[in-house]
């Protein structure tokens, strides 16, 4: 049973680390960059302004999935499980 909650813990830290973390990291950027280039008057099309960058990403999203992911690691973290 141990073994178990030791392979969830992995594959929910995995999780966490790969589609959460780095998925948001890359995401932040690229709407980070597309709200320059808005904020600069670039010649992009579709950049549209700077806040409707951030509107449209999935940020909000991203960061509901990995306060769901860390919220599910922290008993086994506090309590060593």
């Amino acid at each position: 049973m141990a073994a178990t909650a030791g392979l969830t813990e992995v594959v929910l830290y995995d999780t966490l680390v790969k589609l959460g973390l780095v998925s948001m990291a890359r995401t932040v950027e690229g709407a980070m960059n597309r709200a320059l280039d808005a904020t600069l008057g670039s010649k992009i099309p579709n950049v549209g302004s700077p806040r409707g960058v951030f509107l449209l990403s999935p940020i909000n999203e991203m960061e509901l999935f990995i306060d769901e992911h860390a919220i599910r690691l922290l008993p086994g973290l506090l309590y060593g499980r």
